[in-house]
């Protein structure tokens, strides 16, 4: 269990680290405890953060009136409650938990 969790962190974390390392800007800095990194999409020109603005074919949709659904006919949808939608996600979705680390020598065969 401690092997396949760690196995998974590292497929995860390796691209990000040669991702972040490759960049001449890059500088990596230990997050504070309880702090996520977080992504988001920005222009390469500018550099400049990308928003996004929700609409529907009559215009501009409310944040209060978005919520989820999925498409039962054409262009017929069904509105999901926020508690049913939460009862479907599974819990390693959002988090992994890290039960030990281990020196990098220790880790054997293919994972190396």
């Amino acid at each position: 269990m401690i092997l396949t969790t760690l196995c998974s962190l590292v497929l995860v974390l390796r691209p990000i680290m040669a991702f972040l390392s490759a960049s001449p800007r890059s500088v990596l800095l230990p997050l504070p405890h309880g702090k996520q990194l977080q992504f988001h999409q920005i222009d390469r020109k500018t550099h400049k953060r990308v928003r996004h603005q929700n609409v529907d074919e009559a215009g501009k949709a409310e944040k209060a009136h978005i919520v989820k659904g999925f498409e039962d006919a054409k262009d017929k949808y069904i509105e999901i409650d926020p508690e049913e939608s939460k009862a479907l996600r599974l819990p390693t979705a959002t988090t992994v938990p890290i039960s030990q680390f281990v020196k990098g020598r220790a880790v054997t065969g293919t994972l190396r």
